[in-house]
């Protein structure tokens, strides 16, 4: 199987070159000129007889081009260069795009340089609003879609470009059971950090997703109004919760942490499923018990992040298999549309074993299937909640106004007294 290689781009091809330092004080943007640093690297990589030197060596111009080297790469593999939003990432990502080409042989449409918006380091407030939510959504073009995800071997390569990143492509890489390598600037080895072997606990998850989802949409809020969004929270499961955020600043105020930028863009609003109509005969035609416990594992499928952690291929054909835990059930289908289609459902496991291998994809060429409709709150429900909610967000910064003045009078009396 070809390699999918996702590898971020640093600036190590320009080290040594005269402008570097200027550029980076000028802060050049993506579109900026930059004729004269293309010609300092390409110097540079002529004094260092890049076109000659063996290949080794050659890829020692770079931590992208070494890092790549030692994975052994071949002609059928791709590589997908993440640049930073600015000229010294375009440039680099451009001239590493040739080099891959010219000295490892692969074809240049094999090569994709991704710009990735907003990925920079002057402008926080940019890197956080915009620059890590594309980066995220870039990886997950990759790693949930249904041309990649299942006819190459994806492999993570953070080793170039702002260290800041390395945390949300290995949290990527774990969650979708993807190998993450990194190679160290004085190491000749490279470090594998191979995927988490245990599952996403998805009802915590769900517990805090709304809290996450009012998070990520105000940037920043202080902790009492993160917890009171929490389900069936508790102070005793407050560092459990906490574990979702970050300190934003020194006023107290939390913002998403980088696993939970990653789930919530993961977990997209619109997620579903779709369901044939064998499996609504199979829900039909069990007991009431079996019927309700079958239909919370469809709501499971339909969330990216609880069936990548329970999907599994069967060598006997060419369907995706669901396997909730230790149980009985399990469940076969396909990806579509980056959508999972539910073609098969087994209550007993003993029927699943007998009659699987009588199907394959195309066994379901002309199924029915129609989308799967998730479990809802009546909206009379909906918005009693939003407006206990917003009742308890006014009281929630009463007291905290009343705290700083409280705060602010205690200051102003200790002063007075020390006089």
């Amino acid at each position: 199987m070809p390699k999918l290689i996702i590898c971020t781009v640093g600036t190590s091809l320009s080290n040594g070159c005269p402008s570097q330092k200027e550029l980076f004080a000028k802060n050049c943007s993506w579109d900026d000129d930059g004729l004269f640093l293309r010609k300092e690297i390409e110097k540079s990589l002529a004094n260092k007889n890049f076109l000659t030197i063996e290949l080794s060596e050659a890829a020692r111009a770079s931590a992208e081009l070494n890092s790549l080297f030692k994975l052994g790469l071949e002609v059928d593999d791709h590589v997908v260069l993440l640049s930073s939003d600015n000229l010294q990432g375009r440039l680099c990502s451009e001239i590493i795009k040739e080099c891959l080409a010219s000295r490892f042989g692969l074809q240049q449409l094999n090569i994709v340089i991704k710009r990735i918006n907003g990925l920079q380091v002057y402008n926080e407030q940019l890197l956080r609003e915009v620059g890590l939510k594309n980066l995220v959504k870039t990886l997950l073009f990759f790693l949930a879609g249904d041309q990649y995800r299942y006819s190459y071997e994806i492999i993570l390569n953070p080793t170039g470009g702002f260290k800041g990143i390395v945390p949300f492509l290995t949290i990527m890489g774990m969650l979708y059971g993807r190998k993450s390598i990194y190679l160290f600037e004085y190491s000749s080895q490279l470090i594998a950090l191979p995927p988490l072997p245990f599952s996403f606990d998805l009802d915590i998850y769900n517990r805090v997703r709304d809290a996450l989802l009012y998070l990520e949409q105000e940037i920043a809020v202080y902790e009492q109004a993160f917890c009171c969004r929490i389900h069936n929270y508790v102070q005793e499961e407050h560092d459990l919760f906490m574990a979702f955020t970050e300190p934003f600043d020194e006023s107290g105020k939390i913002t998403l942490s980088p696993l939970a930028y990653c789930l919530l863009q993961m977990d997209s609003p619109e997620q579903s499923c779709f369901v044939s109509d064998n499996v609504i005969d199979t829900l039909r035609n069990v007991d009431p018990q079996m019927r309700e416990k079958l239909i919370r594992l469809i709501d499971n499928i339909a969330s990216p992040i609880w069936r990548c952690s329970h999907l599994h291929r069967w060598e006997k054909n060419d369907l995706l298999i669901i396997k909730p835990g230790n149980t009985a059930e399990r469940f076969a289908g396909f990806m579509k549309n980056n959508l999972f289609h539910v073609a098969l459902a087994y209550p007993r496991h003993q029927d699943y074993e007998r009659d699987l291998g009588r199907y394959c994809c195309a066994s379901f060429a002309n199924t029915h299937f129609k989308k799967w409709k998730l479990g809802v709150h009546v909206a009379e429900e909906e918005m009693k909640q939003t407006t206990l909610q917003q009742k308890l967000d006014s009281e929630i910064e009463k007291n905290r106004l009343l705290a700083d003045k409280i705060r602010q009078l205690e200051q102003e009396l200790s002063r007075k007294e020390t006089k």
